[in-house]
């Protein structure tokens, strides 16, 4: 066993540790995976312990409260735990560009110049006004509601305007560009957040690819939506929109219906309710897309954060996704 400290928040990888047990938040898991994901030879598994503000990679793993974390500690103690109890998870690694920085082709954003190397995260990567809202959300917000008090910081964005914005999905042949006014662009490797809330509908934390969701309200459209991401390989979606898939990417894209006057602001009501009853490809506002890479340009610095921690203004975000590179012990299914 080795015991970590808020100075050393998780040390130097043992990669002959069988279980590396986390106890924190979403920040602290994303920190101690990227480290052991990172560390040569490493064949252990991590147990999140959950005791942050929203707890999402948990929660979405089934491990919904710290007692439940320390539920499965005590089996894997106790000798209880099976193969069945151990998954392998996506882990997401983001490059941000600075004003003036620039990425090398080893996947690394020279800053003011030094160099970062990329970032893991676990749970999502944003752009946009979602990045904004984090960075106004007070800390007794969150000490308060928890996750809810994230809500605290979003009410300050909801009526922002579009940020113009480039979204590249896809690699060589099958890359598309376009050119966006949007509110945010969210990459998650979940599903759904606390409440009961579906943030994702086409993610989760094993399905080898990130889950894109573009919000992006009726004014910050091209003129042309249907096919903007690719117009071969249909396949069937669960609502009345069809899905589109080229490659690594796909898209809900609009059926024909008479386009009323342009908004600026996404029509946040229908969007609150998918996100409670389901229908995300029923909402204009929204765009679905799932992608192994991806990367949103920016001319003027914006607002990013990385699992639901803010992380500076940037130009460039650039995302890929590590299929099952993170074994995780769950509770016995």
């Amino acid at each position: 066993m080795r015991p970590t400290s808020i100075a050393r928040p998780y040390g130097n990888p043992a990669p002959e540790a069988a279980l590396t047990v986390v106890i924190g938040g979403d920040g602290t898991l994303r920190e101690v995976a990227g480290a052991l994901v990172g560390a040569p030879g490493w064949r252990g598994a991590l147990l999140p312990v959950p005791t942050g503000t929203a707890d999402l990679f948990a929660l979405n793993v089934g491990i919904r409260r710290t007692a439940d974390g320390l539920r499965v500690l005590e089996d894997v103690l106790g000798g209880e735990v099976t193969s069945r109890s151990v998954i392998h998870c996506d882990l997401g690694w983001a490059t941000l560009e600075r004003a003036g920085g620039g990425a090398s082709a080893g996947g690394t954003a020279s800053v003011g110049g030094r160099t970062s190397a990329e970032q893991p995260f676990l749970v999502t990567a944003g752009i946009g006004h979602s990045g904004g809202a984090l960075l106004r959300t007070p800390g007794w917000a969150k000490d308060v509601g928890g996750a809810a008090g994230y809500g605290v910081g979003a009410l300050t964005r909801l009526t922002a305007s579009p940020l113009p914005v480039t979204v590249s999905a896809g690699e060589g042949a099958d890359r598309v560009d376009r050119d966006l006014g949007v509110w945010a662009v969210e990459f998650g490797n979940i599903s759904h957040i606390p409440y009961g809330i579906t943030v994702f509908p086409h993610g989760g934390v094993r399905t080898g690819e990130l889950a894109g969701l573009l919000v992006v309200p009726s004014s910050g459209r091209e003129e042309s939506s249907a096919g903007a991401w690719s117009s071969v390989g249909a396949r069937p979606s669960t609502g009345t929109k069809p899905c589109v898939r080229t490659g690594s990417v796909a898209r809900t894209v609009l059926g024909a219906r008479s386009v009323p006057a342009a908004r600026t602001v996404p029509s946040w009501g229908r969007i609150f309710q998918a996100g409670i009853c389901g229908g995300h490809e029923r909402v204009d506002d929204l765009d679905l897309m799932s992608v192994t890479s991806a990367r949103v340009r920016s001319i003027r610095p914006l607002p990013v954060h990385l699992d639901g921690e803010a992380a500076g203004l940037v130009t460039s975000l650039q995302v890929r996704v590590a299929p099952e590179a993170l074994p995780v012990v769950v509770p016995n299914r």
